[in-house]
């Protein structure tokens, strides 16, 4: 079972008694420095997936830098001009990163032509043409949290509460998590920032209650709370893959609390800057790689070290023979590995038959043991493969045999492809699958009976 998908509210309570304070450590700050100097009002700091890139966005433009590598970051114009593409956008908006498209940006407007809340879209394929599609969602004013996870849903903190959108192309609400109160399972209202955690749980920010309170995103149920130690800002959020959930305190510095405890695992610490003239919301963002990026009006940006952060890199790699005879087996080798620096949670190992190939078998030949299941023999579909856990650095072998149909055509390609996954974020997708490809070759036709021989003449 994974851990974070059930959140003791026993342990909640009694550390509201507690404070959970004990053994935090300091993270100082190992870069600071002003963003660019051309920008508005900032109203999100974003990375989208496997981009390698950390995004700045002001109520007027889109600024794009190379993750930190060691040096500063430099900030570049990606797109100009805003407002042109997504209407309404002002200094209450909202942006977060699409969590599977790295072209994709969401955004929470007031267009003018309907005044009322929504979702935009906003494709930056081609940066310089930006293409925004939006949909009016069931709120009465403009949301002050948003988060979307990997699969697809967006939730916002509305004044009735986050609202789980499961279909954004309708703007329909799933169903709303936290009353407005105090009390168990509540929200103060208005709210704060919002972020999904591994597990399907998501953490919202409540400041009105000092807390973060967490919920279940399949079933809406309440499952726990952290208290807040110090001032928080309402706008700064983050949470990783590892069960570590990042706040902010409006100066330059926050704090990391561990998401099943509720304990203070470490204090942010920056250098104090100059504050800036245009000002912004306070931000805080994981970029999967052990750094973790907070934007300050009062401080400037801030870059701290935190390999606890890290997100896990799962990969596969598969490999087979370059050529096949039709009618024949065909067998592939399989390996599943965690390149750490993380144990990975429900991971699963897929592999749909190419077109044209029916089952065989499925073995496991090294590594801790996964769960397949399989078609049936002579049958198509896919094999699939579960594990709770992987630990970091562990593999696992798989042999897959297939029996290419007689009938495929001969020269044609069969291209097997596998995958995996895991709950939560891999900084890595590009190796989350592999493929290899035969070319059939037809069977030889037996060679035709010798005619006899004619009979010797007789004499």
């Amino acid at each position: 079972m994974n851990r974070y998908t059930h959140w003791l509210c026993a342990q909640a309570a009694l550390l509201l008694l507690t404070g959970a304070t004990l053994h935090a450590q300091t993270i100082v700050s190992v870069a600071d420095f002003p963003p660019p100097a051309s920008h508005s009002f900032v109203i999100g700091l974003v990375s989208p997936i496997a981009s390698g890139k950390i995004f700045l966005v002001t109520v007027d433009d889109v600024f794009s830098a190379p993750v930190y590598a060691g040096s500063s970051l430099s900030f570049a114009l990606l797109v100009n001009k805003l407002p042109l593409h997504v209407n309404g956008i002002d200094s209450t908006s909202l942006v977060a990163a699409h969590p599977q498209d790295a072209t994709k940006l969401l955004f929470t407007n007031v267009p003018d032509t309907t005044f009322e809340p929504t979702l935009t879209t906003l494709s930056i394929v081609i940066p310089t043409a930006p293409v925004a599609t939006g949909v009016s969602i069931d709120a009465i004013e403009d949301p002050v949290g948003l988060a979307l996870d990997p699969a697809g849903a967006v939730y916002a903190f509305t004044t009735t509460g986050v609202a789980k959108y499961a279909n954004t192309s309708t703007g329909t609400r799933s169903f709303t998590m936290g009353a407005s109160g105090s009390g168990t399972g509540q929200l103060s209202i208005p709210g704060g920032a919002l972020a999904v955690g591994p597990g399907g749980v998501l953490y919202a920010l409540d400041p009105g209650n000092n807390r973060v309170v967490g919920f279940d995103t399949t079933t809406d149920n309440y499952l726990g709370n952290i208290p807040l130690t110090g001032t928080t800002a309402t706008t700064a959020l983050a949470m990783s893959d590892t069960g570590r959930v990042y706040t902010a305190n409006g100066n330059g510095g926050g704090t990391v609390y561990d998401a099943v405890t509720g304990a203070v695992l470490n204090t942010l610490v920056s250098a104090a800057g100059a504050a800036e003239v245009n000002g912004g919301k306070t931000l805080i963002l994981l970029d999967g790689r052990g750094y973790i990026y907070l934007y300050d009006a009062a401080t400037g940006m801030h870059v701290f070290s935190d390999p606890a952060s890290a997100s896990t890199d799962l990969a596969v790699t598969t490999s087979g023979p370059a050529t096949v005879t039709d009618g024949s087996d065909i067998a592939y080798s399989v390996t599943v590995t965690n390149n750490g620096p993380n144990d990975a949670q429900s991971v699963t190992f897929s592999d749909a038959l190419p077109a044209g190939t029916t089952f065989v078998s499925e073995a496991q030949g090294s590594g801790p043991t996964f769960t397949c299941t399989n078609p049936a023999v002579g049958a198509t579909g896919s094999v699939s493969c579960t594990i709770a856990t992987l630990a970091s650095g562990a593999s696992a072998t798989f042999t897959l045999v297939f029996h290419v149909n007689a009938k495929v055509t001969s020269g044609s390609t069969i291209t097997n492809i596998a995958t995996v996954s895991y709950v939560g974020g891999d900084p890595v997708p590009g190796n989350n699958s592999a493929s290899t490809s035969a070319t059939v070759q037809q069977t030889k036709p037996p060679k035709p009976p010798k005619p006899p021989k004619p009979p010797k003449p007789k004499p």
